[in-house]
């Protein structure tokens, strides 16, 4: 009984204390937004000046300069060592020039660094060129874990295998999450093909 008449007494008083200080509760909130506000100028500044670098590395690879274009990816993936996009456009470099392998190198030390989704598409993509199917898969399942898009391109590269069954699956995973049209007229035509079969 006692502990309930207390409770409005110190409501009062802590409601008394608090407009009391309120002031200075807002002279604490604006100093503090004074001493972040530079250091979120700074970040934002960090970002813009990624994103232009990330446009120019871009730019890089549709050079036709092969030689040239690596100088200035090795340059900038000097330069920024711990950034993945860097290393990720350096394998994109090797795969507009049909350097395969080397594609393959780059986009696993991406990977090796973190588990970069767009990574690991890549580097499914370079292995479809070589027609290793079966790593492909693995990387997009990876892939798939982040992003459910990649459900069409594992049952892209079921297709290619020629396992229909598995790609019919996949394509269907990937319509849960997305209403595509275009999807659902290649389920209809594949399993058409499977009945003829």
């Amino acid at each position: 009984m006692q502990f309930k008449s207390i409770l409005p007494c110190l409501f009062v008083l802590l409601l008394t204390l608090s407009c009391d200080n309120r002031g200075s509760v807002q002279e604490q909130l604006d100093s503090l937004r004074s001493k972040t506000q530079y250091k979120i100028d700074s970040i934002e500044r960090k970002n813009n000046q990624k994103v232009k670098i990330y446009l120019f590395a871009d730019s890089i690879i549709d050079n036709s300069d092969f030689e040239n274009s690596k100088r200035v990816i090795d340059s900038l993936q000097n330069k920024f060592q711990n950034d993945d996009q860097i290393v990720i456009y350096k394998g994109d470099l090797y795969m507009r020039h049909g350097n395969i392998e080397n594609a393959i190198k780059e986009y696993s030390h991406a990977i090796s660094n973190g588990y970069v989704p767009i990574a690991f598409e890549k580097r499914a993509t370079a292995y479809i060129k070589l027609e290793k199917y079966t790593n492909a898969i693995n990387d997009l399942k990876v892939a798939a874990s982040y992003n459910s898009d990649y459900y069409y391109s594992i049952g892209y590269t079921f297709e290619l295998m020629k396992k229909y069954d598995s790609a019919l699956s996949y394509f269907k995973k990937y319509l849960i999450f997305s209403d595509n049209l275009k999807v659902k007229l290649h389920i209809d035509s594949l399993e058409l093909t499977l009945k003829h079969n």
